[in-house]
């Protein structure tokens, strides 16, 4: 016999550990939708707890599959410890294609298969995903929120901060340790994207009192020697490309050539490890930054559960960032579940939420409050604001210093 601990956070802003008498199991359940009836649309009954999965798992723009594997990764560890309650917990996972129309019909299937909470990935459509989550009183957690209304929704618990702290706290990070004297950032025509330079911006010149020259390129561009002229130009000495997620391999050798001096900065969530590895040695040496611990750190103990659990129950899916992202938000839903002593509908699991406090996120995150005020126009349900720097070398992360710091300051809070 094994014993699990969860790990909980209480309106009292104090850590509750449960401890939950494990079995061992060899099973693995797939990520396939389940949109089975029975239970109507806020409650989850009979033997079972139904939460939800929405997110971009194959699409032309966002193609994060194991996000939902992990996801389905934690409701199997869960039910192999005997699931909540005496319950087990059912996981309806949708693909919401990245298209507006696919994400309404996502969040009917979680109503219809009596899903009590959503757990994210990462999404290009998620001011239509929260919209009709509020609808439906059904909370949202787990995502890396890019739109305003992940940023917004009362129904959004965002565990992460989104794109703009990442790009705030590294921007500190090239003005104080860095020493980047003319910074310039190169930027797609994009929402996501020119809300990162402008933070990155922002970061700059509340921290060193210095302007960041900027160029605006199309996406997708077909070549960034005209960008790449214009940073020259500047005498940049220190580059941040906020570019959409795809044109970061077509970018960075340019850059590099025609900057060989240069550090070149950006977001770990614009660079994936598939891009990284498309870059090969043009990618040596670029400063990223995240809210989330690389995972191809060893030393964290929830970190190495977590590699341990997708080892056992998906070992084909790839493990990163954004799965890490998904696997704390659903257990942070199941272990939010276990504490309740109502019954588990939507409402009352938005309610209990509603009273949850400080976040340990034990390494892995930064520690946060979900009470705390957002310093963020525009971003209320942004409150944690920590990141990590570190560096690419030989097609991976290479993690100096695990400590979490707060890009609060940094963005006018």
């Amino acid at each position: 016999m094994a014993k699990r601990r969860i790990w909980i956070s209480s309106g009292a802003v104090i850590f509750a550990a449960v401890l939950v008498t494990a079995c061992s199991s060899s099973g693995s359940s797939s990520s396939t939708s389940d949109t089975a009836a029975g239970a109507n649309a806020s409650t989850s009954s009979g033997g079972t707890i139904t939460i939800g999965f929405i997110g971009s798992l194959q699409s032309a723009t966002y193609s994060f599959p194991e996000t939902a594997a992990a996801a389905q990764t934690e409701v199997d560890a869960v039910n192999a410890a005997g699931g909540i309650h005496g319950k087990k917990v059912k996981l309806s996972v949708c693909n919401d294609q990245a298209s507006t129309s696919q994400a309404v019909v996502c969040v009917r299937q979680m109503t219809s298969a009596g899903a009590v909470g959503v757990i994210g990935g990462i999404s290009t459509v998620g001011e239509t995903i929260t919209g009709d989550l509020q609808a439906a009183n059904l909370i949202y957690t787990g995502e890396r929120p890019l739109s305003p209304g992940e940023l917004n929704s009362p129904i959004s618990f965002p565990m992460v901060g989104g794109g703009e702290s990442s790009a705030a706290g590294l921007a500190v990070y090239a003005a104080q340790t860095a020493g980047c004297k003319r910074p310039y950032m190169i930027v797609s025509d994009s929402s996501p994207s020119e809300l990162t330079a402008a933070a990155f911006a922002k970061g700059f010149k509340t921290t060193s009192g210095i302007s960041v020259g900027q160029t605006v390129t199309p996406s997708p561009n077909t070549s960034y020697a005209a960008a790449a002229a214009d940073a020259v130009s500047y005498h940049a000495d220190c580059v941040f490309f906020g570019l959409d997620v795809p044109e970061g391999p077509k970018a960075i050798p340019t850059l590099r050539a025609a900057l060989p001096k240069a550090k070149f900065f950006n977001t770990a969530g614009a660079m994936p490890t598939p891009i990284i590895q498309a870059l090969g040695k043009s990618a040596d040496g670029i400063y990223l930054s995240d809210s989330v611990l690389p995972v191809n750190d060893t030393t964290n103990a929830l970190l190495n559960q977590f590699k341990a659990e997708m080892a056992q129950y998906q070992p084909k899916a790839v493990v990163d960032g954004f799965a890490v992202t998904s696997w704390l938000g659903t257990r942070l839903l199941l272990d939010t579940i276990s504490t309740m002593t109502t019954p588990v509908t939507a409402q009352n699991v938005l309610h209990a939420f509603n009273q949850l406090g400080a976040y340990n996120g034990q390494g892995v995150i930064g520690n946060f409050n979900f009470q705390t005020k957002s310093p963020i126009p525009g971003a209320s349900r942004e409150v944690n604001l920590t990141y990590l720097v570190f560096q690419v070398q030989n097609g991976t992360y290479q993690v100096t210093d695990p400590t979490f710091r707060s890009a609060a300051a940094a963005m006018g809070g």
